[in-house]
């Protein structure tokens, strides 16, 4: 009886679309004749989460390599100021130098996967509006 007094309360359609922004995960236990409306809603509300989710790692990856060009400028410095020889400096330089442009590289690439997770995350809210 318990059992089914909690289905009767979490099998609530307004319920499908809260679990899945919560991240939250549906294990199929709501009765057939509202379990398809109850996923498809339920999986409106899960896009949106993973999409939100998608944003901020990327962003996350973007600071963690802007903070890694700041680290190389400062390091490459540090070894520059310690190097004895113009040979070794030119070697210093050029090894910062593609350390840089890898992280340029990553970073160019990160820019575009974050437009387009930002542009899925718009329309995960905008198909979610739609059973609002």
């Amino acid at each position: 009886a318990g059992r089914e007094a909690g289905l009767r309360t979490f099998c609530r359609l307004d319920n499908a679309v809260q679990l899945g922004l919560n991240g939250g995960s549906y294990e199929g236990v709501c009765p057939a004749q509202i379990d398809g409306e109850f996923r498809r809603r339920y999986q409106f509300g899960y896009n949106v989460y993973a999409s939100h989710g998608e944003v901020i790692r990327l962003e996350n990856r973007m600071q963690s390599l802007e903070q890694r060009l700041f680290r190389l400028d400062r390091d490459e410095d540090k070894r520059l100021r310690d190097a004895n020889k113009e040979d070794d400096r030119r070697r210093i330089r050029r090894d910062f130098d593609d350390e840089r442009h890898h992280v340029r590289d990553e970073l160019r690439d990160l820019d575009r996967a974050l437009y387009r997770a930002r542009e899925a995350a718009r329309y995960a809210e905008w198909m979610l509006g739609t059973l609002r």
